[in-house]
Order: C-alpha cells, then structure tokens, then sequence
C-alpha cells in the first residue's frame, strides 16, 4: 500500500507530538505501532509544535489529529471515556446513515415527488418569464406538457409483419 505526501507528512506530525509526550503514555502505544509511524514519516518535512500554543492550537493536519484520536480512545482514555467515544461515534454514524437514506432513498428518488412538482413549477415560470419578456401574455390555460412515449416496433416484429405484407399483397 502506497502513501501519500499528506499521509506520510501526517506521520510526522503525529511522531513529533509523540516526541513532546510523557514516555509512560507513549510505551501504552505498541511498538510495532510506533515503528510502523516512524518508518512512514516524512523525512524531509520539518514540522515544529509551538509549546506556548494548547494543543487545539496546534497546526495539525486532519489526518494527525485522526491518529492521535484514535491513540487517545485506544490507548490512553479510561473506560468510562472509551465507552463515551465508542457511543458518539456510532451515534454520528448511525445520523450520517439516516441523512443518507433520506437523500438517496431508492423507493423515493423516482417517484413523483416535491423535488419533480417543483421542478415542473419552476419550468413552466421560467416559460412564462420568456413569454412575458417577449411581451406576450401567457395563456390562461396553460397545460402541464410531458413527453409523449413512443413505442417503437421491435425487431422481430417489423420482420414478421413485412412477411405478412409480402404474402397479402401476392394473395390478392
């Protein structure tokens, strides 16, 4: 698996916070963890923390501050903090599922819902609009115009139905 620049310079991040951390907290992280973020890092990229700065001051990236959330809930919170963290988050999962089922709702993405009244009624004012910017009045009776369907005849029936032709015409 290939990083990015922004993941590899994340790493960095996230190794120089662990830095300016007590060791004790640092040792609950396991090593092959550690290793896996050190051998990761960006070296070229040289990022300094401000030690006068709190750390939601701190200019980290999003990815960093995943990380070293993720190393808060599962290394170092209490349980009765893990168990809050564990809650949220399926809480914000479960209300970004519902926003989601809502908005793309297969039974009601195709039905004649608002959202297509709507559209109809913004179509037939904007014709109006023209209507009345060419100075000619609409007409009262407006009706809803829809496509008319075409049936086209299928392959086999056209074929079928020349033979037939064929045959009436040589008949007579």
């Amino acid at each position: 698996m290939t990083l990015t620049k922004e993941q590899k310079m994340a790493y960095t991040e996230v190794c120089t916070v662990l830095n300016h951390m007590d060791k004790t907290d640092v040792d609950k992280i396991p090593s092959d963890i550690l290793t896996y973020y050190k051998d990761n890092a960006d070296k070229s990229y040289n990022f300094q923390l401000d030690e006068n700065k709190p750390f939601n001051q701190q200019n980290l990236s999003y990815v960093a501050k995943v990380v070293l959330a993720i190393f808060f809930r599962d290394y170092w919170a209490t349980p009765e903090q893990r168990n809050k963290i564990i809650q949220k988050e399926k809480y914000d999962l479960q209300k970004q599922e519902d926003e989601n089922n809502k908005k793309y709702n297969p039974d009601l993405l195709f039905s004649n819902s608002n959202s297509n009244n709507n559209f109809e009624d913004s179509t037939s004012n904007n014709i109006a609009n023209l209507n009345s910017d060419n100075n000619e009045q609409p007409q009262a009776n407006e009706q809803s115009q829809a496509l008319a369907i075409i049936e086209k005849e299928k392959w086999y029936n056209k074929i079928f139905n020349s033979i037939k032709r064929f045959f009436k015409r040589n008949s007579k």
